[in-house]
């Protein structure tokens, strides 16, 4: 058994099947089990969980008492016999084909943790995981470490990683039981003590944000759940102190902590009674005074800095001004150059903290703004033109080259520079140039003439280097004097992406394509061709095969083997048909569940024992 997909489920009816498809999907052909642990639901979800366990082998259904998250993983974790680990949140989904990705990649590299990308996804609409995002920016290599690269530290989701059994249980880890924000402390124990984790760049998950009531735990900010994520926080700290980890990566946990984690419950203080806001207020300068080295929290950004001094000196009313700033007008305060240093003008009532250098801010947390409005191909060459901008930052075309590019593969490691070209862009300056604010509503000139490229990609050039077969990414690395760093090109215009999807590369022994992902990273995929496989490749053997020989106890065995294979084929067309049909007979009974719930539940039934006999 290779992979152990362990999916803890408690009244998610509405998306379960959905998870469940985009699992089975990816289990195909690999050798693995799906462990369905209910968490004592009350809804629908132990009908649809067992039917799956009924029609595919793959699946067990094991039900529990409602104990939490926490000890529904760690129980899935028992019963798992697989050599990899992956969770999954009943909620969630995968992308297709990522966990053989994932097994094929662990195997290879021989890491005991394989982490993918993650979009957030809502209402059939996906956009970028902030904290996956910051995990894998500035990524240059296909196996890193903690320890390398310190942004690793915002990797703190358990549901990404295909992880190696054996050291999950060599470190003894399991999920703080009676806590949510469960995942941070063993993530941080797997990411430290791991021999190494494979990066998979491609969005292979995709974590659902639901609307209306039913609302994750997560994303319900009240006193209960500050003071758990607090307790997950501390924890963390204390055992990364008590392990001797570096400087650099304290430094990386505090400020992942102080600039982003306690979002949610700063945002919420604007809307509670008095008291209680300054009950919030005491708690987290109680975590800040035990648990924060002040010299780290001097590289927050500065919107970041005068909170925690308004939280030290519990001055909610002034607190709740630079909040209401913050989102009304902190992203249009006038960026000024002051000789190697970029500064933010801002109003002396609200900021009453000295600094005013944004080379931390520009330098580590707002990131690029980068589109490509273009993909043309002349013979073996396709270029992609675009453009990389910071916002509020001037960038001026005057011959001076801002871009360097480079073909990562994602197998090998493999980099190739790539040629770039300066394109003026001088239309961007006209539209996004002016910038108002709202201080004094006066308007901001910005120039962003120079934030063009074309970069050139020979396909020619690639197909006499074998290191460059399979998919490949583009760094694209920019220096703009005042802050330099590297982005994983991605972001396409809706016309440049379908003339990308038109296009390709043939040369009588290879194929060149650019495909997208579900966050449009752009990916150059190079592959020898290959001759057309048969549609069934049993009868394919059987042809090969002298007809005397099928009467053989081998031949018996592999026509049975062909038979088996049809069959199976069969099963699974019908079993998704039955999903269909179970799906539309729960939206119509649906339709009339509030008003009469004891006949739902009847017909439900019915329904059950009619397409699933």
């Amino acid at each position: 058994m290779d992979i152990s997909v362990i999916i803890p489920i408690y009244n998610v009816e509405e998306y379960l099947v959905d998870c469940l498809e985009s699992v089975r999907r990816n289990i195909t052909g690999l050798r693995a089990e799906v462990l369905l642990i209910d968490d004592g639901s009350t809804d629908h979800s132990p009908i649809i969980a067992r039917l799956y366990a009924e029609k595919l082998d793959s699946f067990s259904y094991y039900r529990t008492e409602n104990g939490g998250l926490s000890r529904t993983r760690n129980y899935g974790a028992s019963l798992a016999k697989g050599k990899y680990l992956f969770f999954i949140d009943s909620d969630d989904m995968m992308a297709d084909g990522i966990l053989g990705k994932m097994l094929e990649t662990a195997e290879r590299n021989g890491t005991e943790l394989t982490v993918c990308n993650v979009a957030r996804y809502q209402d059939k609409k996906t956009r970028e995981s902030f904290l996956h995002l910051r995990a894998f920016h500035g990524l240059r290599e296909t196996v890193s470490h903690v320890t390398k690269q310190p942004g690793l530290i915002y990797d703190s989701t358990s549901w990404n990683k295909l992880i190696l059994r054996s050291f999950f249980s060599r470190l003894g880890i399991s999920f703080p039981e009676g806590y949510i924000y469960e995942d941070m402390l063993p993530n941080f124990i797997m990411h430290y003590y791991c021999n190494g984790v494979s990066i998979i760049r491609e969005t292979g998950y995709l974590w659902r944000s639901r609307t209306g009531s039913n609302k994750q735990i997560t994303q319900i900010n009240n006193r209960e759940t500050l003071a758990d994520k607090m307790e997950m926080m501390a924890r963390t700290l204390t055992y990364a102190r008590e392990h001797a980890a570096s400087p650099g990566i304290m430094e990386a946990l505090e400020i992942k902590f102080l600039s982003y984690d306690f979002d949610g419950w700063l945002e919420r203080l604007r809307l509670l009674p008095e008291d209680e806001a300054r009950e919030y207020v005491e708690l987290m300068k109680d975590f800040y005074e035990r648990h924060i080295d002040k010299e780290f929290a001097e590289k927050l950004p500065l919107i970041k800095q005068q909170v925690w001094q308004d939280i030290l000196q519990g001055d909610l009313a002034h607190l709740l001004m630079v909040l209401n700033y913050k989102n009304a007008n902190y992203s249009r305060a006038p960026v000024i150059e002051n000789g190697d240093n970029l500064e933010l003008r801002l109003p002396a009532n609200i900021f009453t903290i000295e600094s005013r250098s944004a080379v931390h801010e520009f330098g580590n947390f707002i990131l690029p703004d980068c589109i490509v409005n273009s993909v043309t191909a002349s013979g073996h060459r396709f270029y992609l033109q675009g453009r990389l901008f910071l916002r509020r930052v001037s960038i001026p075309f005057n011959g001076a080259v801002y871009f360097k590019a480079a073909l990562l593969n994602e197998t090998t490691g493999s980099m190739l520079p790539l040629p770039v070209t300066p394109v003026r862009k001088q239309d961007l300056t006209e539209l996004q140039g002016s910038v108002l604010n709202y201080d004094d509503y006066s308007y901001c000139q910005y120039d962003y003439d120079g934030t063009g490229f074309l970069i050139d990609i020979d396909f020619a050039e690639l197909t006499r280097n074998s290191y460059f077969y399979g998919k490949n990414y583009i760094i694209l690395s920019y220096d703009f004097r005042h802050c330099r760093g590297e982005w994983l090109l991605k972001g396409i215009t809706g016309n440049a992406k379908k003339t990308a999807e038109r296009l390709a590369y043939e040369d009588g022994e290879h194929t060149g394509i650019i495909t997208f992902d579900a966050q449009n990273i752009i990916c150059i995929a190079l592959d020898r061709k290959q001759n057309k496989k048969p549609e069934n490749p049993g009868t394919d053997i059987l042809r090969r095969i002298p007809l005397a020989f099928t009467s053989t106890t081998a031949g018996k065995q592999l026509v049975k083997l062909q038979k088996d294979n049809k069959a199976l084929q069969m099963d699974n067309r019908k079993f998704e048909k039955e999903i269909i049909t179970l799906r539309k007979s729960k939206e119509e009974l649906d339709k009339i569940k509030s008003s009469n719930g004891y006949k739902v539940l009847r017909m439900y039934y019915k329904a059950r024992n009619f397409f699933f006999k």
